[in-house]
C-alpha cells in the first residue's frame, strides 16, 4: 500500500512539474520599451529586423518596443523623452552623456555592486578580468551607479576621429604625387579644379576638397591638426596641450588664425566647397558617390561611398605640414576607446528591473556581445587564432579564451557572377535574403556597433581586403598615421565630473561653442581682419573660454 501511495505521489509531483513547465513555456513575454540610436547607414526598416534582436527576445522571453533616435539628430528627441513618458531602458551608447545622467538622477533606477554581480554576472566577470578599478569608473560622485558600460575597448580604430583621404586615381590621372605640405595640397587642389580630374569630360564638376560640418568626422576644423591643434568639433574639444602636459587654449592662438586665413584663401579660389558649412550629410555623400570629390576628412571612404571600386580610389594620408608647426591629431583614450559607462540605463518607469538586467546579462556574454555588434558568428565574423585563422564551429571555449576573444570580420569574393551568386545564397541560407542585392555597411545594418555590450576589440584585420568595412581606416591609422608620429601624446581622461561642477561648467560656457563654430565658418567664408579677430577674442572672454580651458586642465589633472 505504501509503495502504491508513493508511486501516486510521485506521479502527482511529475504532473505538477509538467504543468509548471508548460505554464512557463506559455508565459507571455515581458514588454520592454528601449530607446536606442539608429546609424545613418542602417538599411533595416526597424531594429526588430535584426537577428540578434530576435534571438535576444526569445532567450529572455521579452518583447521589445524600440524608440529609434537617428544618429546626429538625437538632441531634441532625447530632451523630449526625458521630459515626457520615459522608456524602460536607454540602450543608447554615447548620447547618454555623464552630464545628462548627473543632472537627471531622479529619472534613473540606481544599481548596486551586489545587484550587478547577482543579475549581470557576465558583465561583472568581464569587468573583473579586463578593467582596473571598474567600480569607480561607473560610480558617480554621489555614490550611485546609474548605468552599465558598453562599447569596444583597446581599439586602434578609435585612436582618433576623422582622418584625411585623397583620391589617388585623380592623382594618377593628372600625374601628381600625394602632397606632404599644405602648399603642395593647394597645388593639387588647383589641378583637381582645373584639369577634369574625374575624367568625365566636364572640367567644371569637380569638388577639390569637400567637407560636412553637420557630421563630426568630416568637419573642416579637423584640418587645424596641420597647425598643431588636435581639436575635435564633435566632442567640443577646442583646447590643446603644452609640452608639460597642461591644457591650454587653441582657438585663441596665432596658429588658429593662420588656419582660418589659409582656408579662406582656398575658399576664394573655389578649392574647398564652402557649402560644407551648411550642406547635409546626404548632400556630402551624394558628392562623394558621384566621383566629384578629390579630398576629404572622415571615418572611412566606405562610410560615404557605396561603390567599392570608387571608395578604393581613396587612401589615407598624413595631414600636410605647415612650416613652423608640428602636425598634432586628436587622440582618444584607448583604455576605453569606445566604452560608454551609460550604455544601458534603467529608468524609474521600468516595472521589471530584474528582467531588464537579465537582458543585459544575456547581451554581455562575450560571443553574444560580438554578435550584437557585428551580426552572426560564422557568417559575418569568427574568432581567429594567433595566425589569423578562423577557429570555426568545432572550437571549444578553451580555444576561444586562448585567442583572447580576437576576431575577424569575414569577407567574401563577389567579383564574378558565380561568386556573387554563392554569397547571395549564403545570405539566404542564414535568413538574410532581404539583404540580397542591397548595399549595406556590414555591422551598421546587421549589428549595433557603438551601443553593443562591452567587448575587447580585435586588432587582427585581413588588411589585404580593403573592401571589408573599416579595413581602409585601420590600414590608414596603422600603416600611414602611426609611423608618422602625428597623434597628440595626451588625451583627456574619462573621469565623471561631479554634478555641481558640470552644472557650473554648463552655465559658464553656455553659448561658447556657437561662438567658436560661428567664427570658424564666418572667417573661412568672409576672411579674418584684425578687427574681427579682436572682436572674436572679446567674445571668447565674454563666454568664459578661459574658464573652459581651466576646467579641462583641472579635469585632466584630476582636480575637479
Amino acid at each position: 500500500m505504501t509503495k502504491r501511495i508513493l508511486t501516486l505521489a510521485l506521479c502527482l509531483i511529475l504532473a505538477l512539474c509538467a504543468l509548471t513547465a508548460a505554464a512557463l513555456a506559455d508565459e507571455e513575454p515581458v514588454e520592454l520599451t528601449i530607446c536606442t540610436v539608429r546609424r545613418t547607414t542602417d538599411i533595416t526598416s526597424s531594429y526588430s529586423e535584426k537577428h540578434w534582436v530576435q534571438a535576444l527576445e526569445k532567450a529572455c522571453n521579452v518583447k521589445i518596443k524600440w524608440i529609434e533616435l537617428l544618429e546626429g539628430q538625437t538632441d531634441e528627441q532625447l530632451t523630449a523623452l526625458l521630459a515626457g513618458d520615459l522608456p524602460d531602458i536607454f540602450w543608447a551608447g554615447k548620447i547618454m552623456k555623464d552630464s545628462i545622467i548627473s543632472q537627471n538622477t531622479s529619472l534613473w533606477r540606481p544599481l548596486t555592486e551586489e545587484e550587478i554581480r547577482t543579475y549581470v554576472p557576465n558583465l561583472a566577470n568581464f569587468l573583473d578580468e579586463n578593467v582596473d578599478d571598474w567600480l569607480n569608473f561607473i560610480t558617480y560622485p554621489d555614490g550611485n551607479i546609474y548605468g552599465l558600460a558598453g562599447g569596444k575597448m583597446h581599439s586602434t580604430m578609435h585612436t582618433t576621429q576623422g582622418i584625411p583621404y585623397i583620391n589617388t586615381q585623380w592623382l594618377e590621372r593628372l600625374g601628381l604625387e600625394k602632397p606632404t605640405t599644405m602648399e603642395e595640397l593647394k597645388q593639387v587642389l588647383i589641378a583637381f579644379r582645373d584639369q577634369d580630374a574625374n575624367g568625365n569630360g566636364d572640367p567644371n564638376d569637380e569638388i577639390p576638397f569637400d567637407f560636412c560640418d553637420s557630421f563630426n568626422k568630416t568637419q573642416l576644423i579637423n584640418c587645424a591638426a596641420s597647425w598643431g591643434l588636435p581639436m575635435y568639433n564633435g566632442g567640443n574639444v577646442f583646447y590643446d596641450f603644452d609640452d608639460a602636459g597642461n591644457v591650454v587654449g587653441a582657438v585663441n592662438t596665432d596658429a588658429y588664425r593662420s588656419f582660418l586665413e589659409f582656408f579662406y584663401e582656398l575658399g576664394q579660389e573655389k578649392l574647398i566647397n564652402l557649402e560644407g558649412f551648411s550642406q547635409s550629410y546626404d548632400q556630402f555623400t551624394a558628392n562623394c558617390n558621384a566621383d566629384r570629390v578629390g579630398f576629404f576628412w572622415g571615418w572611412g571612404p566606405c562610410n560615404y561611398i557605396t561603390d567599392s571600386d570608387l571608395f578604393l580610389q581613396f587612401e589615407a594620408m598624413v595631414p600636410p605640414t605647415v612650416e613652423g608647426y608640428p602636425v598634432k591629431m586628436y587622440t582618444a583614450n584607448l583604455d576605453f576607446a569606445n566604452a560608454f559607462r551609460n550604455d544601458f540605463v534603467i529608468t524609474r518607469a521600468c516595472k521589471n528591473w530584474e528582467k531588464a538586467l537579465e537582458v543585459w546579462n544575456y547581451a554581455s556574454e562575450p560571443t553574444t556581445a560580438l554578435e550584437i555588434c557585428n551580426g552572426e558568428r560564422f557568417l559575418f565574423w569568427d574568432y581567429v587564432d594567433a595566425d589569423g585563422n578562423f577557429l570555426g564551429e568545432d572550437a571549444t571555449e578553451e580555444d576561444i579564451k586562448a585567442c583572447g576573444y580576437h576576431y575577424l570580420v569575414k569577407s567574401y569574393d563577389t567579383s564574378t557572377p558565380e561568386a556573387l551568386a554563392a554569397y547571395n545564397q549564403l545570405l539566404t541560407d542564414w535568413n538574410y535574403d532581404w539583404l540580397v542585392g542591397k548595399t549595406f555597411t556590414g555591422s551598421n545594418t546587421t549589428g549595433l556597433v557603438d551601443g553593443a555590450p562591452l567587448m575587447l576589440e580585435a586588432e587582427n584585420y585581413e588588411t589585404d581586403d580593403l573592401t571589408v568595412w573599416g579595413v581602409q581606416r585601420y590600414v590608414g591609422i596603422t600603416d600611414v598615421l602611426e609611423p608618422a608620429n602625428v597623434f597628440c601624446p595626451y588625451y583627456m581622461n574619462k573621469n565623471i565630473v561631479p554634478a555641481e561642477a558640470q552644472e557650473e561648467f554648463d552655465f559658464m560656457t553656455d553659448g561658447l561653442y556657437e561662438v567658436i563654430r560661428g567664427f570658424c565658418a564666418t572667417s573661412v567664408m568672409n576672411g579674418v581682419t584684425d578687427e574681427s579677430w579682436s572682436s572674436y577674442l572679446n567674445d571668447l572672454n565674454t563666454y568664459n573660454y578661459d574658464f573652459y580651458v581651466d576646467f579641462y586642465n583641472r579635469l585632466f589633472h584630476n582636480e575637479l
